[in-house]
């Protein structure tokens, strides 16, 4: 229980989404949630989902030589159209630890360097949808291998999908 005061010019709903995020969305797990309501809502406005060969959760296994699996690649969005080539999606939270966010980094960076050393995916097909901005050290690294696109403002991020897979 307590008081909040409603300033001058602001709404009394203003006012409780203000509360609402200062009571329930500082929690991790509740901005997590926003994150991937986020990317869904952009996947949607960008109408990226009805291109041909669109899959969700997509489990892809790299042969050897011998015709032995040697790789698996986890995507949770990939693209395999006819007509635009092949597209990857990682998707990058960045609202955690440090250590945590290291290591999310080196995951994404070891499988877009695996798909791309296997000529599994061309080098300008690996898209990271991110949570917000990355520290510049790990911004750099991931620019590197694929385009970096931060989810926060979500028609900009739906215009950089589409325009990067319709391209």
């Amino acid at each position: 229980m307590g008081k909040i005061p409603i300033m001058d010019g602001e709404s009394l709903s203003e006012t409780a989404d203000k509360l609402f995020d200062d009571l329930v969305m500082s929690r991790s797990d509740m901005r997590q949630a926003r994150f991937f309501g986020r990317v869904n809502l952009i996947l949607r406005q960008s109408e990226v989902r009805s291109i041909d060969g669109f899959t969700k959760d997509a489990e892809v296994e790299l042969l050897g030589t011998d015709n032995q699996v040697r790789q698996l690649l986890f995507f949770p969005y990939l693209w395999e159209s006819s007509r635009r080539g092949r597209f990857a999606c990682k998707l990058l939270w960045v609202d955690d630890s440090e250590h945590k966010i290291s290591s999310a980094v080196s995951h994404v960076m070891n499988a877009f360097e695996v798909a791309h050393r296997t000529g599994f995916l061309h080098k300008d097909h690996g898209i990271i949808l991110t949570s917000g901005e990355l520290p510049q050290q790990y911004d750099h690294l991931l620019k590197s291998i694929g385009k970096v696109i931060e989810v926060n403002n979500v028609p900009m991020a739906s215009m950089e999908l589409r325009k990067l897979i319709f391209n």
